[in-house]
């Protein structure tokens, strides 16, 4: 009898400790703080939200741009597009909220269809279709079969009197925004059979 009565202490302490340790975990998750930086890609102030092309968020989400409610409308009064910010995540019954935002620079828009316009066109066309003798088409053949790093490393770097250089004339930034639009813009509108590969 005694060890029954024993036995029954223990399973009752047992599961007594595990209800605890279960509350506290479950309060971990339902308040939780997560912290990341970002750039402010658009503001919603009727649903009142923000979109924002976020480096990872630890312990949450890798990088991405993403739409997060915010906890006070008020945030949204000190926030702009273009903003780089320092922003806070809270988690409060399994919703996530904004609950801070600073910031902490700006991002200048890049306009890369005038860069294209400006740099690129006099050889390769207004809508990448080349100019005889100066530049070749992004519509297809050789222009096809590159990656985006060939294309970004060929804009900075040149080839000899073949490309000129424009590493210096362009920021990093402004070569992978116009190299982008080359891919995303002109080449999207490629027919599929004209991608066939090339040999060096």
């Amino acid at each position: 009898m005694k060890i029954l009565k024993t036995l029954i202490l223990i399973i009752g302490i047992f599961f007594g400790l595990f209800a605890c340790n279960s509350k506290n975990i479950d309060e971990k998750v339902e308040n939780q703080n997560f912290k990341s930086t970002g750039i402010i890609k658009k503001i919603n102030a009727e649903k009142g939200e923000i979109a924002i092309d976020h480096e990872e968020i630890p312990n949450l989400m890798g990088a991405m741009t993403m739409d997060f409610p915010v906890k006070d409308k008020k945030l949204l009064e000190q926030a702009k597009e273009n903003d780089k910010v320092e922003f806070e995540l809270v988690r409060e019954n399994g919703d996530l909220f904004i609950s801070k935002v600073k910031k902490i620079g700006e991002v200048t828009q890049i306009n890369a269809g005038e860069i294209y316009k400006t740099n690129c066109a006099k050889c390769h066309g207004e809508n990448g279709e080349g100019v005889d003798k100066k530049g070749i088409t992004f519509l297809k053949g050789h222009a096809l079969d590159h990656t985006q790093e060939d294309f970004i490393k060929r804009v900075t770097n040149g080839k000899g009197d073949e490309m000129p250089s424009f590493k210096g004339k362009l920021s990093e930034a402004e070569i992978k925004a116009v190299v982008k639009f080359v891919r995303e813009e002109i080449q999207s509108k490629v027919d599929p059979k004209d991608k066939v590969p090339h040999k060096h």
